[in-house]
């Protein structure tokens, strides 16, 4: 959430796909105060983000999601 409200104070619209973070401890709820989008699955963020940032590589049934001119930050 610190991360998405940096980027959002900075004028970036910032996507997170549902329930993403409660792995590290994170809901929601949080990156939405942070003033993130959520989404529901990872297609309709790779669909429409120009940046995709992941904590991992991309894994290989997003490898076709991922548009030639999107930046992959991981």
């Amino acid at each position: 959430p610190a991360g998405a409200f940096e980027l959002n104070k900075r004028g970036h619209t910032v996507y997170v796909q549902a329930s993403a973070g409660e792995g590290s401890g994170f809901l929601d709820e949080e990156y939405v105060s942070a003033g993130a989008k959520i989404l529901a699955t990872a297609a309709e963020i790779f669909d429409i983000a120009e940046m995709i940032m992941k904590v991992k590589e991309p894994i290989e049934v997003e490898y076709n999601m991922i548009k030639p001119d999107q930046l992959v930050f991981t």
